[in-house]
């Protein structure tokens, strides 16, 4: 496997330029400056709040008025009916831990040779340099350990190949509430409790960030320094250095949300046993548990490169070692506007598989609004699990890139999610099963937010029942790749069951016709016939989509484990709304022919059958009403919604059209204002809205994906959206639906190796090379062609 990292001639000046690390559980950006080290630190369960359930009790006769209201079309009315009675609190927010500072003596800024690296082949992050005209290189390692949960760095100097004493100070400070601890002369201790709430950052109230002595979250942070010879004093609950050449640190941190009482415990059991096993050792076995996850995928672009097309080999120095790395500087791919784009787009599909293996792994929380990294008390949208979109944009590609694994915190997640929300279902629905809306936190938030909200529309988000069905796809997804039937029936199916409840006992019937009342197409609104804008209507094309899906892979799970399903299922399927199209030959947003107030709004909510859900299968009108759905729209957008359209071109087999979007959103971008529109790409590849979300690199994965290979129907389709300037690659190891493995090469866009494994054994149809070929598993599980 070839060298793959992010290279960098220059310290990061701002926490857009820093570098990630991570193990689902901790979080960390490296700034690695010359003379001033900077690491942000994140724990996966510091959030605002204490747990408390949100909601409150909605009468019938609530709903009963907000239905003949919309029935009515008397939309303003309907609005303020829910404004006033159903919305809810916010969620709570993801919150920054601490920073480490480190001062190192004696290092100007006359440096040279400078070169900051971060291996996605091994999740390590690097710094060298030289100070100018003197002999001197100075060297940083750092990772966090995917086997134990510590953070370690090494730093290190030598002058002329030999170890070279330096001197630094160190300290670490939370910007929550916190206080330090008595503890050994190198070792940092600080314990705090997090607000028991927070604000939105676009919400005003006249105390955003709540603290209170008995609520709250319990954190501790700790912190060892280890050397050999030397002299280490504590002045201040900061450490001042003197290191012999070489010295490391183990930080480690956790709260009370998991843990309970042994949370501070905990943390020095973690920082003694890493200090017990030793620095070499730590490094070996997290590389190595590293290389299993991410060795299972690869993926290049172009022909083989001889010796010279490879970028000259640069000295890099770690720990006094020096070796060469062949890899182009980062920046450098992004600023350069007219530079071949492949290499930047390869980069991009490798960090992404980087980034959810250091973001979520069985037993951490699932992946964020911002992954794990965040530096705000009051983060933007409150870095929280926003489900009408953007967490499962998180997810679409985990299968597909054999990383199963990391799908397991989402489920965690829903389960917890299940428990309140079967509480709102009950209280505000008057119904059975559960239900979350379009916004959920570590806490397990059902319920509708925006109350007090001055946003005239708020019910255009926030008035949203179909997180629970849309999330369940994901549970969906994960036997359609295993074929799991242990998952389906234990894990799956009781989540699947409980939502479908919930549907069933809220579906209304007009003219024929069943769908939720009230429903909306998530923050979009439509002009109604007296000219004003509105959110809430009845059976709007996303909530009809998602539910034809929702109710079509449970009544496939229940024949597959022999259950029966919710005896209401098969007549409401029936009952469902057909996909409409327009007058102008887009497919429908809503039931009626209403016009959109923005019709290059960057959700397109609409379009969820075509992808990821696949409803509209080879429905000529259907795809082509998509494609003037797409047009209609355009390519701008945030981050997460160029990937998403890219996906869709995709899917649709225009590839390209959707690299065009990939290349859209390879565009440089320093932008860190809250906006609705924009993308791009910031110095550390993280996906710009803008601000940062990490969603927008997710489903730029996912989009390459789709490009390569699509699975539906027992048919596997290789190429089927080859961009031209992708005439040659190759890719290994992706897990198709249906349980299948392949790896192919193409040449001048022709496929000429080709090997697919089948855990089943079964026929499936092979498109490629414009053939279809049908395999035969029954005998032999993997299958070959090869013109080589």
């Amino acid at each position: 496997m070839t060298i793959k990292g992010l290279k960098y001639k220059k310290e990061a000046g701002s926490w857009y330029s820093a570098l990630p690390l991570g193990n689902g559980r901790t979080g960390a950006m490296v700034f690695g400056g010359a003379g001033e080290e900077h690491i942000a630190l994140n724990l996966d369960t510091l959030w605002s709040g204490d747990g408390r359930y949100k909601g409150r009790k909605v009468e019938p006769a609530t709903w009963n008025n907000v239905r003949q209201f919309i029935k009515d079309g008397n939309y303003s009315s309907a609005e303020k009916c829910v404004r006033e009675k159903v919305l809810c609190d916010w969620t709570e927010c993801f919150l920054p831990a601490g920073n480490i500072k480190i001062s190192f003596d004696g290092i100007s800024s006359d440096i040279t040779d400078y070169t900051r690296f971060l291996s996605l082949n091994e999740a390590l992050h690097t710094v060298s340099f030289n100070v100018a005209g003197s002999g001197k290189t100075f060297c940083r390692e750092s990772f966090i350990s995917l086997k134990k949960n510590v953070l370690l760095m090494k730093l290190s100097a030598a002058e002329d190949g030999k170890a070279l004493p330096f001197s630094f100070s160190l300290d670490i400070t939370s910007p929550l509430q916190s206080q330090y601890e008595k503890c050994l002369e190198n070792e940092i201790s600080i314990t705090g409790r997090a607000p028991v709430y927070a604000a939105p950052a676009y919400v005003y109230c006249e105390e955003p960030v709540c603290y209170r002595r008995d609520g709250g979250l319990c954190f501790a942070l700790g912190l060892k320094l280890l050397q050999k010879g030397g002299g280490v004093r504590k002045e201040n609950n900061r450490l001042t250095v003197s290191c012999p050449g070489e010295c490391w640190f183990i930080f480690s941190g956790n709260t009370n949300f998991h843990s309970g009482e042994t949370y501070k415990k905990s943390v020095w059991q973690e920082i003694y046993e890493a200090e017990k096993t030793g620095y070499s050792r730590l490094k070996n076995e997290h590389t190595a548990a590293y290389k299993v996850l991410f060795d299972r995928v690869d993926f290049s672009l172009g022909a083989e490169k001889s010796a010279d097309t490879v970028p000259p080999a640069e000295r890099y120095c770690v720990n006094n070692a020096a070796f060469s790395i062949n890899v182009p500087d980062t920046l450098e791919l992004l600023e350069n506007a007219g530079t071949d784009k492949n290499a930047l787009c390869e980069l991009m599909f490798h960090y992404a598989r980087y980034l959810i293996i250091s973001s979520s792994m069985e037993g951490s929380e699932c992946a964020n609004l911002q992954g794990i990294w965040n530096k705000d008390i009051r983060a933007p949208w409150s870095s929280n699990y926003t489900v009408n979109i953007n967490t499962q944009m998180n997810y679409w590609f985990v299968e597909s890139v054999n990383l199963p694994e990391c799908h397991f915190p989402l489920f965690d997640l829903m389960d917890r999610v299940k428990t309140g929300g079967e509480r709102t279902a009950a209280e505000m629905y008057n119904s059975g099963g559960w239900v979350s809306h379009h916004n959920i936190d570590i806490w397990g938030h059902s319920t509708p937010v925006g109350l007090n909200s001055d946003n005239e529309h708020a019910c255009s988000y926030a008035m949203w029942q179909m997180s629970s069905a849309w999330l369940c796809r994901h549970l969906w997804e994960h036997f359609l790749h295993t074929q799991d039937l242990e998952f389906l029936r234990e894990r799956a199916w009781p989540l699947m069951e409980g939502a479908a409840v919930f549907y069933l006992d809220n579906l209304v019937e007009i003219d024929g016709k069943s769908g939720l009342l009230p429903s909306t197409s998530p923050e979009n609104l439509f002009v109604a016939e007296d000219g004003n804008r509105h959110s809430l209507t009845f059976f709007s094309t996303m909530e009809t989509s998602i539910l034809k899906d929702f109710f079509s892979f449970y009544a496939e799970a229940a024949q597959l484990l022999n259950l029966i399903p919710d005896s209401r299922l098969q007549d409401a399927l029936g009952r469902l709304p057909e996909l409409k199209i327009n007058e102008d030959g887009a497919l429908a947003e809503w039931y009626f022919p209403y016009r959109e107030a923005d019709k290059h709004h960057r959700h397109v909510s609409h379009l969820y059958g075509l992808y990821p859900a696949g409803l509209t299968g080879s429905d000529k009108d259907l795809l082509e009403a998509c494609k003037v759905s797409l047009n209609r729209r355009g390519d701008e957008g945030t981050g997460w919604s160029i990937a998403w359209k890219a996906c869709l071109w995709a899917r649709i087999k225009d590839g390209n059209r959707a690299f065009r979007l990939l290349k859209r959103q390879l565009e440089l971008t320093r932008e860190q204002r809250i906006m609705v529109k924009g993308g791009g790409t910031y110095p550390n590849l993280f996906c710009a809205h803008p601000p940062f979300q990490i969603d927008g690199n997710f489903g730029f994965a996912a989009a390459v994906v789709e490009m390569l290979v699509q699975s539906h129907q027992n048919r596997l389709e290789i190429l089927p959206a080859l961009p031209d300037e992708w005439s040659n690659g190759e890719v290994k190891g992706l897990i198709l639906r249906g349980g299948y493995t392949a790896g192919f090469k193409w040449k001048n866009g022709r496929v000429i190796r080709l090997n697919v494994v089948s855990l089943n054994k079964n026929a499936v149809d092979i498109v490629f090379n414009g053939q279809v070929q049908t395999v035969d598993f029954s005998r032999n599980r993997s299958w070959t062609f090869s013109e080589i």
